[in-house]
């Protein structure tokens, strides 16, 4: 959905709710997209944990592999050199 479709629709559900003339229909209305935007923002949380996870799993598992002699350890001047390539 591009930006312009997106702030449609936002724009769309405004207007929608500003048809509702009810206190209590509106509270209720607030308080389900308060909820929605928590579970958002608990989703991304949760997902960025399981990458945080898994991103650490891949080091350790690097490193057991450095100590078994299954892979060679970079140099600090080969790990700079990397770095500075990566800019």
């Amino acid at each position: 959905m591009s930006t312009l479709e997106l702030n449609n629709l936002k724009y769309t559900v405004i207007e929608e709710l500003m048809t509702i003339d009810n206190p209590e229909s509106l509270f209720k209305i607030e308080k389900y997209i308060r909820k929605v935007k928590q579970a958002l923002i608990d989703a991304g949380k949760e997902q960025f944990k399981q990458s945080l996870k898994k991103d650490l799993q891949e080091a350790l598992q690097e490193v057991k592999d450095i100590e078994a002699g299954k892979v060679k350890a970079l140099t600090m001047e080969d790990l700079y050199a990397e770095l500075e390539d990566a800019k």
